[in-house]
Order: structure tokens, then sequence, then C-alpha cells
């Protein structure tokens, strides 16, 4: 399987690195071979959840413990969801926030409660909502 974001420009669509993406098609599959293509909308970086998760309460943990976001967030993710194992038996942590991820939004946001409850149990660090509505937003 071959990710590859592309751009609609007039109506046509067209690979971010489009030489990159036609070697790569070259190497995988022969001429003549029949392929299903299917095309989702990009989801950027403006989801709220994650944008409040890496930008507040990661941001205040990692003030605090001089821990760096990236390995906070493994922390937790093993923490709170575990591990599981991929289909070459290799131990993974789940996704969050990622296209890659599982979790409902119900799911993520109880993650994202969860982490700010250890901070206050455990590093005595409170963090706010963002704002009333935020659990509800997608």
């Amino acid at each position: 399987m071959i990710r590859q974001s592309a751009t609609m420009i007039r109506g046509r669509l067209v690979p971010d690195n489009l030489p990159s993406f036609m070697a790569g098609l070259k190497l995988a599959y022969p001429n003549g071979t029949k392929l299903w293509i299917t095309l989702s909308k990009v989801q950027g970086v403006s989801d709220p959840l994650r944008r409040y998760y890496f930008g507040a309460v990661l941001e205040t943990i990692q003030n605090h413990t001089g821990h760096s976001k990236d390995g906070l967030h493994d922390f937790f993710k093993r923490h709170f969801l575990g591990t599981v194992l991929d289909d070459y038996g290799i131990e993974t942590v789940p996704h969050v926030f990622s296209r890659e991820s599982d979790l409902s939004h119900e799911e993520r946001v109880q993650f994202v409660d969860d982490v700010r409850m250890f901070a206050a149990d455990n590093l005595e660090l409170f963090i706010p909502d963002p704002d009333p509505q935020w659990r509800k937003q997608r």
C-alpha cells in the first residue's frame, strides 16, 4: 500500500511529491496491475483537542518536569492505552491523534482527561479546560 498526500489543483489531483510517488508506484506495482484508489480529505493539525493536548497539557507538564513532549506523550500512551502487537509481533503504542488512530473522539477526550488527572494527582499541576465546549469539538 502506498500513502501519498496530494492537492487538487484546477480539477486535477497532483501528488505533493510526484517523483517519489511515481518511483514508489513503479517499485510496488508492475505495468498492467489494476489498482483500487481511495481518496480521503486530509485532516490538518487544526484538531482543537490535539492542539490543546500538545499546546497546553503537555506543555505545562514539560515545563514542570523537563521531559520532552514526545517522551511524555509516549509515556502517557503506554500508561493509559497499553501496547499492541502489530502484524509482525512487534510491540507498538496506539496512535491517538493521527489518521491511523482507531480511537473515537470520546476516547481521545478521555485520554486527555486521564493525562490531566495524572498531572493533578502525581505532579500537583492543575491544567484548566481551554473553553467549556472543548469536549464537543471534533
